[in-house]
């Protein structure tokens, strides 16, 4: 299994873990995210 990584809109890295993220929009793996 791959690791993706996680980054905010502004070009942030997050890390790998998707559990812990707030709500709101995200690029995982190359696609934009909507975590509501």
């Amino acid at each position: 299994m791959t690791t993706k990584q996680i980054f905010s809109l502004d070009g942030r890295y997050l890390g790998n873990d998707a559990s812990k993220l707030t709500k709101g929009i995200y690029i995982i793996g190359k696609k934009k995210v909507v975590i509501k």
